[in-house]
């Protein structure tokens, strides 16, 4: 698998040196650090998928299943370099946090650990969305219903919110009164879920796809 991730840096080398460079220039800006948080964990979450795409123009799928590797190492290749990339993007903004504080006031390191939490958590679901999608799909048409699936959640999102908007204060302190390592603990249990049974149908998917059962 190791090759396989290899293979993929190297695909992506020159386009990743710029973004993550660009990421950690919008960091260092006081008054952009939280652009540059969101900026750092979208390339986190493209930068991956976007070797799917890659894949399927150099016909990289014929090729590999010549090679010793299974569908689950091909696959699953994909998902660590997505937590890799994650990883990646989390701690560009914690360096430049730590930067700014060489030359402005002192950084307040709760708001930026709830915000990479938050991150991570909203990345890692996408990613448990996304993977099947394009191996179902392909990666065009894939990034057609992905974007059709997130606006009709986003949606749902906002008509949730204006329902609940007369008891939002209610709904905040409940949160608030749950404790911090529940809640961390029912993310991370959440988010193992979700991309284990992401990652099965995805092999299941490729395999599929692979046999020529879809277009």
């Amino acid at each position: 698998m190791i090759a396989l991730l290899k293979k993929d840096v190297f695909v992506m080398d020159k386009q990743m040196r710029v973004l993550v460079l660009l990421a950690l220039l919008f960091n260092l800006i006081p008054s952009a650090s939280s652009l540059g948080a969101t900026y750092a964990m979208m390339i986190a979450l493209m930068l991956p998928m976007s070797t799917i795409s890659y894949d399927e123009r150099c016909k990289w799928d014929r090729y590999v299943a010549m090679l010793p590797w299974t569908p689950r190492q091909i696959v699953g290749s994909k998902y660590v370099l997505s937590y890799t990339t994650m990883a990646l993007g989390a701690a560009l903004i914690v360096l430049g946090n730590f930067a700014r504080t060489l030359y402005s006031e002192g950084a307040d390191w709760g708001e930026t650990g709830a915000l990479i939490a938050l991150y991570l958590v909203l990345i890692g679901l996408i990613t448990a969305v996304t993977y099947p999608l394009l191996y179902r799909f392909g990666s065009e048409k894939g990034r057609l219903v992905l974007v059709a699936i997130f606006a009709a959640m986003f949606i749902l999102a906002f008509g949730a919110v204006v329902l609940a908007i007369d008891d939002m204060e209610g709904v905040v302190g409940r949160l608030k009164a749950v404790p911090a390592p529940a809640l961390a603990a029912a993310a991370v249990i959440v988010l193992a879920g979700a991309n284990f049974l992401s990652y099965r149908l995805s092999v299941k998917i490729y395999l599929r796809r692979r046999d020529g059962r879809y277009a």
